[in-house]
């Protein structure tokens, strides 16, 4: 018997090259999961083209150096920011921000400002039965349809 094959394996080296692999490879398995929050959505991109699957909340498997997750908050903020101006006629402006009115109210399913247990599909089936207005038109809108 050799006298390098006595030894065990610590002393000959192939228990430090075994472990180096087993290090590299749990790296490895380690990187192919992303965790995508409640209110964010992930986008695959591979190799720099933009995937069609659109990652939604929970854990996903990714290929560990071809994918890269882009991952975008996807949640509805409402802001209202109001401006009070003057126009050359030295008529009052006022600005707000833009609002989605619903066509039919009678249609509306859900609020869009509370989409977080919605997924992309319902989201986008709402949108389309709505119209994107400045706030204080919407607000018009709604005087006008209570009034009637």
């Amino acid at each position: 018997m050799d006298e390098n094959q006595k030894k065990p394996l610590y002393e000959r080296g192939i228990f430090y090259v075994i472990l180096l692999i087993a290090f590299i490879l749990l790296l490895i398995a380690l990187g192919s999961f992303k965790i995508i929050d409640p209110g964010e959505r992930g986008v695959v991109v591979r190799m720099g083209k933009i995937q069609d699957t659109v990652m939604e909340e929970g854990i996903h498997f990714k290929l560990p150096i071809a994918d890269k997750i882009a991952v975008m908050d996807v949640q509805f903020k409402k802001y209202e920011v109001s401006e009070m101006s003057y126009s050359k006629d030295a008529q009052i402006v006022e600005a707000a921000a833009l609002t989605f009115h619903h066509r039919n109210p009678d249609e509306k399913e859900f609020t869009l400002g509370q989409i977080k247990d919605n997924n992309w599909d319902k989201i986008i089936k709402e949108l389309k039965k709505c119209d994107l207005v400045c706030f204080n038109c919407h607000m018009e809108i709604h005087e006008k349809l209570n009034n009637k």
